[in-house]
């Protein structure tokens, strides 16, 4: 009978610890969600403010050192017009949009990954309209910043 109560007693415990770390990361997960959605709003109005030091912030430090710094050695129009490529929805190639051409975009997916969250977006200027996806990077649970295509 002792024997049976030790393991009863243990079994709870053991089950009751378990569903704590579960129940942390779901509100990880959750807390992330909360602050990606008004990040996303944040990003957006950035985006359509076109103005080059605002977008720069919203970078993740890591790539905008690797991009913009080293390997366009601080072209910050060529980084920001690169940042808008995808694919045309019209004719089905591969376009940049000037930066500060940009006149509406809209969230057309988002996917949890390992370390964040990739989104794709239709970003729309007068001519054309590409989806674009970037990367959005989390650390200890806090949002670092957006990262685009690397090369």
């Amino acid at each position: 009978m002792k024997y049976f109560l030790y393991l009863l007693c243990t079994s709870t415990f053991f089950l009751s610890c378990g569903s704590k770390k579960h129940a942390q990361s779901e509100t990880r997960i959750n807390d992330d969600r909360i602050n990606l959605e008004s990040s996303l709003i944040r990003y957006e109005r950035i985006i359509l403010s076109h103005n080059s030091d605002s977008l720069l912030s919203i970078m993740d430090p890591a790539y905008k050192k690797e991009q913009h710094d080293n390997m366009l050695q601080g072209r910050t129009t060529q980084f920001l017009n690169e940042f808008f490529c995808g694919q045309d929805a019209k004719s089905n190639t591969f376009k940049c949009l000037n930066y500060k051409k940009i006149k509406s975009l809209k969230l057309i997916k988002k996917e949890r990954k390992e370390n964040g969250y990739r989104v794709y977006y239709q970003v729309n200027s007068k001519k054309y309209s590409v989806t674009a996806d970037w990367f959005i990077k989390i650390k200890d649970n806090k949002i670092i910043g957006l990262v685009g295509a690397v090369g």
